[in-house]
């Protein structure tokens, strides 16, 4: 991070106390979390459901903060008082972002966003200098965080943006200035939060706040939601750029798929000429991310060359469809984040894959789908019944619909465990040597432990 000044800091978030006005001292880091500062750091006092940073601001001087962002409280010439701490927080990082002339791609979606994003990543730093989202930095707190990391030697930024609600979208764009952006698809994640899909099209099209007209909006042509945009005024404000396999719509198409069990080759089709893509992972939805990210190096000017290899040399991210070979057994850990969209996705790539070996499918609770939670397991448990899997594990309490759902159409290798502990006692003596074995969950449901014993079992 370069240093800012207290005065920039002060008009950055509307603060106009004159005291600011000539304040040169500089901040080079800030924080969140008084158990992590550093002598000098610049404390931002935020809210959330179950503490308020507000009542730490005297632990973050002691701890060696020279100021502090706060939006109620004391009068304190170290505080500087904005309307909210978040948004405060998410103007500082804008202000911050615009002291830097480099390409910014913005992506969000429902489902793959984090993949996509890596591969988007790949293929722009195949070019440029650049930065990208790490981990789960994706939300209006964590944005901040990652824009901060900027500086000189920087020439793009790869950008992941996630939401829960709507606005958060329209907040990051807003700071960030995206000039591509990406969605990926609308789903049904966090669906529990809206009323409809249309809803959380709005949601992710908010990603539009921030982008200047004329500004390059690269979309999934075959997701029905995303189709729907070539009919409204964006079209005539953005570039609208179509990726797919099946929908006309797409200038950016892949064609002549063929999975196996370890990679997925493929052309795509552009402007009349055909490139062979081959990517070290699996299943549909992959191929669809690949397209998002040859889409943005076609669209940021990266040598077509650049952007094949860049794909060839992708490696994923941890826990996100990383395929695993041990001497004994082949694992694809799948257990970052699961929804609906996701879950399907994954049973059809395993039940498609080219291969002798016995496929068998670990299915983990999907969270963070209140209502919709009995029946969007029920269904994804009756998509995995019709499927090409030899085994079938179901665990947790909200994967039983699926399980009773899957007993109905499938009568045998079907197991239901309550929880991890009970599965992991039993895995032992329900896999076998040579098995390919695709462990799919929700990140709450910490199945990094089971991964790591099924290895231990098969050394």
């Amino acid at each position: 991070m370069l240093p800012i000044t207290i005065k920039e800091i002060a008009f950055a978030v509307g603060n106009k106390n004159p005291l600011y006005n000539n304040c040169e001292i500089e901040i080079k880091e800030f924080g969140t979390d008084t158990r992590k500062l550093t002598k000098g750091s610049f404390f931002v006092a935020l809210k959330g459901e179950n503490f308020d940073g507000h009542n730490y601001i005297e632990t973050a001087f002691e701890k060696g903060a020279s100021f502090a962002l706060a939006d109620h409280g004391k009068e304190d010439d170290k505080i500087i008082f904005c309307n909210d701490t978040e948004q405060g927080f998410l103007d500082i990082a804008g202000y911050y972002k615009d002291k830097f002339n480099i390409k910014t791609v913005g992506i969000t979606g429902s489902v793959g966003k984090t993949t996509t994003k890596e591969m988007i990543a790949n293929v722009v730093s195949s070019h440029y200098n650049t930065l990208k989202t790490q981990g789960n930095m994706n939300s209006t707190v964590g944005l901040p965080s990652v824009l901060f990391e900027l500086n000189n030697s920087h020439e793009a930024a790869v950008i992941e943006m996630g939401m829960n609600h709507a606005g958060e979208i329209s907040s990051m764009s807003k700071r960030l200035k995206p000039d591509i952006g990406v969605i990926t698809n609308i789903g049904v994640s966090h669906i529990e939060f809206f009323d409809s899909q249309e809803g959380i099209l709005n949601a992710k099209l908010e990603i539009l706040d921030g982008m200047k007209k004329g500004s390059t909006l690269i979309l999934c042509g075959d997701d029905n939601m995303l189709s729907k945009v070539q009919k409204s005024d964006v079209t005539h404000r953005y570039n609208l750029v179509f990726y797919g396999i099946k929908n006309d719509i797409c200038s950016i198409k892949a064609s002549n798929i063929k999975q196996y069990t370890e990679r997925t080759s493929f052309d795509i089709n552009y402007k009349n000429r055909v490139y062979n893509i081959e990517i070290p992972t699996v299943g549909i939805h992959n191929v669809y991310n690949a397209l998002a990210a040859f889409s943005v190096g076609i669209n940021i000017d990266i040598p077509s060359e650049k952007i094949v290899n860049s794909l060839k040399n992708y490696q994923p991210a941890g826990m996100r469809q990383k395929i695993v070979k041990r001497k004994n057994i082949t694992v694809v850990e799948d257990c970052y984040n699961a929804g609906p969209d996701s879950f399907n996705a994954a049973i059809k790539t395993l039940s498609e894959i080219d291969t002798k070996q016995r496929k068998v499918l670990i299915m983990g609770d999907m969270l963070e789908l209140g209502n919709f939670s009995y029946n969007e397991h029920e269904k994804v448990g009756l998509y995995a019944s019709k499927s090409d899997i030899d085994l079938i594990i179901c665990c947790g309490k909200e994967m039983k619909s699926a399980y009773d759902s899957i007993l109905l159409n499938k009568k045998e290798n079907i197991y239901y465990f309550e929880n991890k502990e009970e599965l992991s006692e039993n895995l032992i003596d329900i896999l076998k040597t040579d098995d390919i074995v695709w462990v799919k969950a929700s990140r709450g449901m910490q199945f990094e432990t089971l991964i790591e014993k099924i290895y231990c079992y098969f050394e």
